[in-house]
């Protein structure tokens, strides 16, 4: 589509591997048309609210964050049908589909770690059913749980030395508040669309009318920084896709 002077929004994860999204990146560049990785997150105004707070609760120590969603395919995979949600040779499982929630936005708001520290549980299908990621910065670190093999209902949480932060969603953000060390508790979430897509559309519409090179929000180096933790994350949980080996 690019080749033929399309702007595209493409669906999370934006490729299979970091190769892949760096040749995509450099089609968009030759023929000067937009390219945008469509990760719903970061557009939303809850999110965009949360990173202009970031400087309220002082020097960051951990990042704490979860996503964890049985899938409504994994009773058919239990019982003997493997549908694409768990196909590697559709580049599928647990990581790429709900952990880059927590991967993503990671990157959004402290930046590429040092280093990937990362575990999982393999199915036998050959991709990943859960795990956790360690995330190691300079002065802090982000541990990310996902999941398409159980439920949870853990909030997100941002610790800083002045307070914390904590976001009910964080592939959704709705609510997001500020626990002070004083004890004071600010609510700094802001109204947006029922839609939870309707501001993904939105930024990258803006961007085509402003004759933008990427959106703000999502920028490329985001794409390329997230895939290249989801590959280092697969290399050591031991997903490989067939996509890997056609480099």
């Amino acid at each position: 589509m690019m080749k033929n002077k399309k702007h595209v929004l493409c669906e999370k994860p934006m490729a299979s591997n970091s190769s892949e999204v760096k040749e995509m990146i450099n089609v968009a560049n030759a023929e000067d048309v937009l390219l945008m990785e469509g990760l719903k997150t970061t557009a939303l105004p809850n999110f965009i609210v949360l990173k202009e707070h970031l400087h309220k609760i002082g020097t960051i120590r951990q990042f704490v964050t979860s996503y964890c969603q049985y899938s409504s395919r994994y009773d058919a995979y239990k019982a003997g049908t493997v549908l694409n949600a768990f196909k590697p040779e559709f580049s599928n499982g647990a990581l790429m589909d709900i952990g880059i929630y927590c991967v993503f936005p990671t990157v959004a708001m402290f930046g590429r770690p040092n280093k990937v520290k990362a575990i999982g549980h393999l199915l036998k299908s050959g991709v990943d059913g859960q795990g956790s990621l360690l995330l190691q910065y300079d002065s802090m670190e982000a541990v990310i749980m996902y999941s398409k093999i159980t439920d949870s209902a853990l909030p997100t949480e941002i610790q800083g030395e002045d307070g914390s932060i904590i976001i009910d969603k964080i592939h959704t953000p709705e609510k997001v508040y500020i626990h002070y060390r004083d004890g004071r508790v600010e609510d700094i979430s802001v109204s947006q669309d029922e839609e939870a897509m309707f501001d993904e559309a939105r930024v990258f519409i803006e961007a085509i009318q402003n004759g933008e090179k990427e959106v703000a929000c999502n920028k490329l180096e985001y794409s390329i920084e997230t895939a290249l933790i989801l590959e280092e994350a697969r290399r050591q949980i031991g997903v490989t896709y067939p996509a890997d080996l056609s480099e």
